[in-house]
């Protein structure tokens, strides 16, 4: 790409109908922008266990409605 945006940034801005995303990192990775417009949207995001009040706490994938653990 030659913009010089990280393809991880630019699929979760353009995946705006996205209603549950699995993400298997333990630790939030950095990231600008999970979604570009939140607004009245529920996501859920479901992490490894163990790493939910890390998605929690960390900037942007807070945004996310739910942060479950993976089962």
């Amino acid at each position: 790409m030659d913009d010089g945006k990280r393809i991880g940034d630019y699929c979760f801005l353009h995946c705006d109908s996205l209603r549950q995303v699995t993400i298997l990192a333990p630790t939030p990775p950095a990231i600008t922008n999970v979604f570009a417009d939140t607004t009245g949207l529920h996501r859920t995001l479901f992490v490894p266990q163990g790493s939910v009040e890390a998605y929690q706490q960390a900037p942007y994938w807070q945004d996310f409605a739910e942060i479950k653990a993976i089962e």
